[in-house]
């Protein structure tokens, strides 16, 4: 193999050694340098903040065990709880949403019923007036024509029983209400 080959394979592997180390140690050690400065303060601050509370990671702890479920008393199965009460206070919501609409419908449905109701009556209270006035006058005829029937009769009565006395007692009547 020529002497030149050799160098550029040595090259290569040289720098793909290189690269390989660059980003699988260099890298990610400057990243984990850069992440510590950022948190050094934070835990300068933790470290003062519960330097008289040696108890705290213990409460952490009762905290984090309430948010995993367990027989029902710890938050997490509380929060469950509530969240299916909401889904079904939400449908529960929906289906009084469309009772509500049908009772507006039926309401106006019932308005509408009234008033044809109440033109109707209107209606046929007229009428019931006016059969009542027509009435009256038939009734004022029938006495008129039963006063009328009743003279005639009296007057026949009174004419006599000869063949047309009665028709002459009639004439001379009406010529006495017509003088």
């Amino acid at each position: 193999m020529p002497r030149w080959l050799e160098y550029i394979l040595w090259a290569a592997a040289l720098l793909t050694a290189v690269t390989i180390i660059w980003t699988k140690v260099v890298r990610p050690l400057a990243k984990l340098i850069t992440l510590a400065t950022e948190m050094l303060p934070l835990l300068q601050e933790f470290v003062q903040v519960f330097r008289d509370s040696p108890g705290t990671f213990k409460v952490l702890d009762e905290i984090a065990a309430q948010f995993k479920t367990d027989s029902g008393s710890s938050l997490r199965d509380v929060v469950d709880r509530l969240d299916v009460a909401a889904k079904e206070n939400r449908s529960a919501a929906e289906y009084l949403k469309v009772g509500v609409e049908t009772q507006k419908q039926l309401a106006e449905q019932d308005r509408a019923t009234l008033q044809r109701t109440l033109v109707l009556l209107d209606r046929l209270g007229v009428k019931l007036e006016t059969t009542s006035e027509i009435t009256k006058g038939i009734v004022r005829d029938a006495e008129g024509v039963a006063a009328d029937l009743a003279q005639s009769h009296k007057r026949a009565d009174e004419a006599g029983r000869e063949p047309g006395e009665a028709a002459d007692a009639a004439v001379k009547s009406r010529m006495k209400e017509n003088t």
